[in-house]
């Protein structure tokens, strides 16, 4: 039991270290008020699998990207951003929006993608149709300039010769990746100017370079736009809070049974600014009203409100965790690497898991000596590895248990003390069968304290002879690998 003990206190300082990791400040915020992005393109991009919530414009006839075609290198990024802002191109973005003809201002494309911004958004307006284009508000209106992004990609051709000698064009592309720099301030200024399109030329737009996610490739604009789910908040899925377990966000999406849910609160900090503090985590766990809703249940956190205008992001999971367990049987201890892949949510809170075992144990003395075949045998190490199944159940959001068993193979193998002799080593093959329960509680989500008992099985398997050795050696020490057996550790 003291090995078992100090086995906690390793994993509890791991914890500790971990605090720091996990504990990041959310310094981004979450408009409510918007559901549409724009994203304007400059060079060859498919749109693939894109969600509705992304409007494409093409900008191939404003931005020359034929331009850095035949050059040695790609452009490095302070050299296409200083090219792009010498463009205004900002501003262009903004121009393809606002209809601007180089004479005058339309909003038809403004108010169209408004109205259908703030029939998502609003949906007690939309229901009783007091939503149109000629309804629409300020605040309908200003969302859609706030949320405007510039994807360029540039191909360059090089010439590659195979190892037979033939020659071709393989063409990679390097992208380019902005946010239009929008502010109140300029919102107001393109209003004063809506009759002044002299004035209106003058403004000027810059762009914010935005990191491109992993530094990876990606083949079209979904891939990429799902990647940079984990860093822009404006990419992410999300919708207001309908209830402690629904968000208004339809599976049309793209969510997906099993997705992580975030719920985040509005806050303003001492200057003044709104950021979102997020609250809880959750899982996705089946959809309403015809897959229009989106239904989840609560893994970690305080519960999400309506009244508070709470909002939820949805982002892809593997759902796979793992753990570092300490075990300890009848005078033997030892440590597993435990895997766990969770799926089949329901809106119930139960989810099965899918476990995976690798794990070794000593005896309690394991310098102690055993004959057979006058040779001299230390004590077993057992060395287990196996598969299993369980289902849990989540509760207010703070701790879960789960039944579970395992099947698993269980090798007790004995070291010949002299190194020369023979046989070296006799190993005992059993099936041993664990049956138990584990009860998991968040500390700093999603790393959680694993509490488990159970009562394990034990089948002998192969050669019966030495099986019975290693069986009548634990006798002799009182160790008992089938029976009872407790574990307790962290999972990350």
């Amino acid at each position: 039991m003291k090995n078992l003990l100090s086995c906690i206190s390793a994993l509890l300082t791991i914890l500790l270290s971990s605090v720091s990791i996990n504990a990041k400040k959310e310094d981004f915020f979450l408009d409510a008020k918007s559901h549409l992005v724009g994203i304007a393109t400059a060079g060859d991009w498919v749109q693939g699998d894109l969600y509705e919530k992304f409007v494409i414009t093409e900008m191939d006839g404003d931005i020359n990207v034929a331009r850095w075609s035949n050059h040695s290198v790609f452009p490095s990024d302070s050299e296409m951003l200083s090219y792009l802002n010498g463009l205004n191109a900002g501003r262009l973005v903004i121009d393809r929006l606002l209809g601007f003809d180089g004479i005058s201002l339309d909003d038809s494309e403004l108010r169209k993608r408004a109205l259908l911004n703030a029939n998502r958004r609003d949906k007690e307006r939309a229901s009783k149709h007091v939503i149109d284009a000629t309804t629409l508000l300020q605040d309908d209106l200003d969302p859609i300039l706030m949320h405007n992004y510039l994807f360029v990609r540039i191909p360059q051709q090089n010439l590659i010769t195979n190892k037979e000698g033939k020659s071709g064009y393989l063409t990679i592309y390097n992208d380019y990746l902005y946010k239009v720099v929008m502010t109140p301030e300029l919102i107001e200024k393109i209003y004063d100017c809506w009759e002044k399109p002299s004035e209106y030329k003058k403004i000027r737009i810059p762009l914010k370079q935005i990191p491109t996610p992993e530094q990876k490739k990606y083949e079209d604009l979904s891939t990429l736009t799902e990647a940079l789910e984990k860093t822009d908040s404006d990419f992410m899925l999300y919708g207001q809070l309908l209830s402690r377990s629904t968000i208004d966000l339809p599976a049309s999406l793209g969510v997906k049974n099993g997705d992580n849910v975030t719920i985040y609160r509005q806050e303003i900090d001492r200057n003044g600014k709104p950021y979102s503090k997020r609250i809880a985590r959750g899982k996705v766990s089946g959809f309403d009203d015809g897959g229009r809703k989106t239904h989840f249940f609560r893994v970690a956190g305080n519960a999400g409100s309506r009244k508070n205008g709470d909002v939820a992001t949805t982002s892809h999971s593997k759902n796979i965790s793992f753990a570092v367990m300490g075990e300890y049987a009848k005078h033997n201890w030892g440590v597993n690497i435990k895997g766990d892949h969770s799926f089949g949510f329901r809106k119930s809170g139960l989810y099965s898991h899918l476990l995976f075992n690798l794990g070794v144990a000593l005896t309690e003395n394991p310098g102690e000596k055993f004959s057979y075949m006058n040779q001299d045998f230390d004590s077993p190490i057992f060395l287990n590895i196996g598969l299993g199944w369980g289902i849990g159940k989540t509760f207010v959001g703070l701790f879960d248990l789960m039944p579970y068993f395992m099947a698993q193979y269980d090798a007790a193998m004995m070291s010949n003390s002299d190194n020369d002799a023979e046989p070296k080593d006799i190993t005992g093959n059993f099936v041993r069968i664990p049956v138990g329960l584990r009860f998991n509680i968040n500390l700093v989500y999603p790393v959680r304290l694993s509490i488990e008992a159970g009562y394990a099985f034990r089948l002998r398997v192969g050669d019966r002879e030495k099986a019975q050795f290693t069986t009548d050696a634990c006798d002799i020490m009182g160790v008992k690998r089938d029976g009872i057996f407790l574990g307790a550790g962290l999972y990350f």
